[in-house]
């Protein structure tokens, strides 16, 4: 009697079956997850500076801020970088954590939207369109992911 093949779950991936669209999707989360990882990282560089400048100027607790920021980015990185992994890996958890990601920066740039210069605008539509296109994308493909 031939054995029954069995699923492993650390079985590799074929990457055949991961769609072109999945990969594109995977890469830019880890450019987004790298960036927005560097950018906390450089908050908590700034933080002490800033607060002595903030001190200076009457703006106590400045410092403060921006390491709250700079902890949100950090964690927002990080979880982008596990998103990459598993959006590669095809993993529903990947998927979620993708959109979720995606959703929080929709927020996130959404509360910045009161510096309404035309660059930022444009910079702010830029973000939402591209952060938009993911989530659907990641939605419309929900039923590759294992």
């Amino acid at each position: 009697m031939a054995e029954k093949p069995t699923e492993n779950a650390a079985a590799p991936v074929n990457t055949s079956s991961r769609p072109t669209g999945v990969t594109i999707i995977a890469i830019l989360v880890l450019l987004g997850a790298l960036l927005t990882l560097f950018s906390g990282i450089m908050s908590f560089a700034i933080a002490g500076t800033a607060e002595s400048l903030g001190a200076a100027f009457g703006a106590i607790g400045l410092g403060g801020v921006i390491m709250v920021w700079g902890a949100v980015y950090v964690v927002l990185g990080l979880a982008g970088l596990a998103a990459f992994y598993m959006l590669l890996r095809m993993k529903k958890m990947g998927m979620a954590l993708a959109i979720l990601i995606g959703l929080i920066t929709i927020a996130m740039i959404l509360m910045n939207a009161s510096a309404l210069t035309a660059e930022y605008v444009m910079s702010t539509v830029t973000g939402i369109a591209i952060q938009a296109v993911v989530i659907l994308y990641l939605l419309k493909k929900r039923q590759l992911f294992v």
